[in-house]
């Protein structure tokens, strides 16, 4: 089930106390409720277990609902990568046409550089993709640039050491394709996704 819902399917829409502390609603209290459990909450009890980092579309859980709600968002871990290969990796959510972009851009690379390279994808719910989002940038430095990424899908580069270089979304992949492989099939497929205004500053660079 997705967890973006309306107001008009939240039954308990006229209730005037939070559901966890009991405080009364008010101008000053605004009612929030939880995307999962659909029960009405002060911001104090939900706002506080909002999914950080990952924009305005982040799907907000109660104190309750969190830690069942995380486990919600697996994203399968993938095997080793292949001796001699570098894994391009593409996760987003379903419904985003970036992810759909990025993820053909990685098949072509490997369909002419089989020997090279081998990719690995997962696209889920687009909430799961966002709770999943924020879990993964616990694993960066806290300085990373990629903190700041609230979009799908995100794109990185696997060796068989483990060693990953983060590209970014759909954009980044295709920049970097189009270094490392200018005029290969992927790299046209991707030159064929930039929007003007990116297809602009690829031409002032060049």
């Amino acid at each position: 089930r997705k967890f973006r819902i309306t107001c008009q399917e939240i039954p308990n829409m006229a209730k005037e106390e939070c559901a966890q502390c009991g405080a009364h609603f008010s101008l000053f209290k605004w009612k929030h409720h939880c995307e999962s459990c659909n029960k009405l909450h002060c911001a104090d009890c939900l706002g506080s277990f909002q999914i950080s980092n990952i924009g305005v579309s982040a799907p907000k859980v109660c104190r309750r609902c969190y830690p069942t709600f995380d486990k919600r968002a697996g994203v399968p871990t993938p095997g080793p990568v292949g001796a001699g290969k570098t894994r391009v990796a593409v996760v987003g959510y379903s419904s985003s046409a970036h992810y759909t972009r990025a993820n053909n851009v990685a098949v072509l690379l490997v369909e002419e550089f089989p020997d090279k390279y081998e990719y690995w994808t997962h696209a889920g719910d687009r909430s799961d993709f966002f709770v999943w989002l924020a879990g993964w940038k616990e694993s960066l430095s806290s300085d990373s640039s990629f903190q700041k990424h609230a979009s799908s899908p995100i794109c990185w580069l696997e060796k068989e050491d483990g060693k990953i270089e983060v590209l970014g979304g759909r954009d980044k992949l295709v920049e970097w394709v189009t270094v490392t492989h200018a005029g290969s099939k992927a790299d046209k497929k991707g030159d064929s996704f930039l929007n003007p205004f990116e297809t602009f500053l690829r031409v002032e660079s060049s």
